[in-house]
């Protein structure tokens, strides 16, 4: 059996993202308040990926509902391709780069 992706369809790309998310949370978290959410493309030979969370969030006082604003959240987002001849441990070391990267950046409230 290979051990390329290329046998692999874009709900079983999301499962293997969400099980090496998983794997690595055991030992570190993500923020929660970061929302975290992945976003596949497949793409003709490659997948394309892309890690989108909430960075930070300015919140407005809540005193006055005709006048109050809504809170604005501010988005970054990280992204990658990954060949479908390419194999499963390098879209592991690809995800665990994405998770590090996004743990990287601190989550501001202001």
């Amino acid at each position: 059996m290979k051990n390329d992706i290329s046998k692999l369809n874009k709900r079983q790309i999301e499962a293997f993202i969400m099980g090496v998310q998983e794997t690595f949370e055991r030992g570190d978290f993500i923020d929660e308040r970061k929302e975290l959410e992945w976003i596949v493309t497949e793409i003709p030979s490659a997948w394309s990926i892309k890690a989108f969370w909430v960075k930070a969030v300015t919140r407005f006082p809540k005193d006055n509902p005709m006048t109050d604003k809504d809170d604005i959240y501010h988005y970054d987002d990280y992204y990658f391709q990954i060949l479908t001849a390419q194999s499963k441990r390098k879209l592991c070391a690809e995800i665990i780069d994405c998770i590090e990267y996004v743990n990287s950046n601190e989550f501001n409230e202001n």
